[in-house]
């Protein structure tokens, strides 16, 4: 989900007059936030709230591309849109199976250590 994020950010930046990029970025986080604080699982009431919701999204996406056609310049969040509709189920995932992570793999995880620490001004810890 880390990489729908950035993109919703982008499409939030490049589509200013859209909406439905901003409310799947709240959701999205709403719902990373929530399957931390909870890591043995969350509700299946809960579960079934936040896909309806993420639908109704979907849908609005949907009806803004509607009304205003992506450009030619830009159609990074209506590929976005479409892929999030598409593969939803993919998206989703963690939601229902809590040993896939909502917000990175584990090698991602540790090369973003890993370049950390090399980066200039870094001064690894004293023992």
């Amino acid at each position: 989900m880390v990489h729908i994020e950035r993109y919703l950010r982008d499409s939030i930046e490049n589509e200013k007059n859209l909406t439905w990029n901003k409310q799947m970025l709240e959701l999205v986080q709403e719902r990373i936030h929530e399957n931390h604080m909870a890591p043995e699982g969350v509700a299946d009431e809960k579960t079934a709230a936040f896909e309806a919701r993420y639908d109704a999204i979907v849908q609005t996406a949907a009806k803004e591309y509607e009304d205003v056609p992506p450009s030619d310049y830009y159609r990074d969040g209506y590929n976005l849109y479409l892929r999030m509709a598409k593969y939803k189920h993919n998206h989703l995932l963690f939601l229902s199976n809590t040993l896939v992570e909502p917000d990175s793999n584990l090698c991602e995880r540790k090369a973003r250590v890993l370049k950390g620490e090399n980066q200039p001004g870094h001064f690894p810890a004293q023992l």
